[in-house]
């Protein structure tokens, strides 16, 4: 693996780690950890820090380079 996918890797697994750890905190007030859509609350928030850190992976690869060229 090359130097530039690692860099890329770590960003787009940092941004993951930063935006679940956003949603876990701004969410932990109003969860209901016993209440029947509280697994599909948190699974929702988790795909949406993947969804984060995949935004991230394609700034990083895709449109950082190509605002570079110009």
């Amino acid at each position: 693996m090359n130097a530039k996918v690692k860099d890329i890797l770590i960003r787009a697994i940092k941004t993951f780690v930063q935006t679940a750890g956003a949603y876990l905190i701004a969410n932990l007030s109003g969860v209901d950890f016993f209440g029947e859509n509280a697994p599909k609350a948190f699974w929702m928030g988790i795909l949406l820090s993947a969804g984060a850190a995949g935004i991230s992976a394609v700034w990083n690869t895709v449109l950082l380079p190509a605002q570079r060229i110009k």
